[in-house]
């Protein structure tokens, strides 16, 4: 059942990569054709929602990470440092 779920949520955050390469490209495409104002600010707030989403993630990925072979396993062996590059950075500094 754990298996199950943890493929469940890896779906979600598949997607949700997805969705972010779309609204990457929808961010910068209104730009370049001067869409309306309020088109662009619905752009940046669904922006600040996928890097807080993917802050979260980290961190709950790092606090499960103790119960299993430790954060510092977790932030160089499994990648985690990916996740937080991909994550808190963007959140403070972009958003």
């Amino acid at each position: 059942m754990e298996k199950q779920k943890l493929s469940i949520i890896e779906t979600i955050v598949t997607a949700v990569i997805a969705l972010v390469v779309v609204q990457t490209f929808l961010e910068d495409f209104s730009v370049l054709m001067n869409w309306p104002l309020n088109v662009a600010r619905v752009l940046v707030i669904s922006g600040f929602c996928f890097d807080l989403f993917f802050t979260i993630e980290f961190l709950v990925r790092l606090y499960h990470s103790k119960y299993e072979k430790g954060p510092a396993h977790y932030f160089v062996h499994a990648r985690g440092w990916v996740d937080f590059c991909a994550s808190i950075p963007l959140l403070i500094f972009v958003s």
